[in-house]
């Protein structure tokens, strides 16, 4: 399994709390995503479950995430993240494959549901019928910012 690194600004900077987390799974459409911790920074970003990360009030929350995928042969994934358990289409990823089957889905965004209580943040993935799950792998890096 390959994880990625970022290094958060030192302490008393704008940016007061970073974490990144690293995605690889065999999963169904339809299922959320399972996130492994690779670093935290800062103490406003926890993991409240395998699949959700909270994020701690806060002025603004910057998320980034990145996906490769094999859904086969001219087929597709969608990411999806959920913001408080609701779709957050505006911020969805479409990916096509090509003939080789393998595509990918990255976004980033800036969101303010964290300003004045706990957010959650989720990833779900979906593609067309299939037999069986397959398999994706992706990096999610989200950065506190105070205003």
């Amino acid at each position: 399994m390959n994880h990625f690194t970022v290094s958060c600004q030192p302490p008393g900077s704008h940016l007061p709390s970073c974490a990144q987390y690293s995605i690889d799974a065999d999963s169904a459409s339809e299922s959320l995503l399972p996130m492994f911790q690779v670093f935290e920074q800062g103490g406003q970003i926890r993991q409240a479950d395998e699949h959700t990360a909270i994020l701690m009030p806060s002025s603004f929350y910057f998320v980034s995430y990145h996906f490769i995928a094999g859904p086969g042969s001219w087929k597709y994934f969608r990411i999806l993240p959920c913001i408080n358990s609701k779709p957050a289409l505006l911020y969805a990823s479409f990916s096509p494959a090509a003939s080789d089957g393998i595509a990918s889905a990255s976004a980033c965004f800036i969101t303010d549901k964290a300003l004045h209580s706990p957010a959650s943040l989720s990833f779900r993935v979906s593609y067309p019928e299939s037999p069986k799950a397959f398999s994706i792998t992706g990096a999610v890096s989200i950065a506190a910012y105070n205003a």
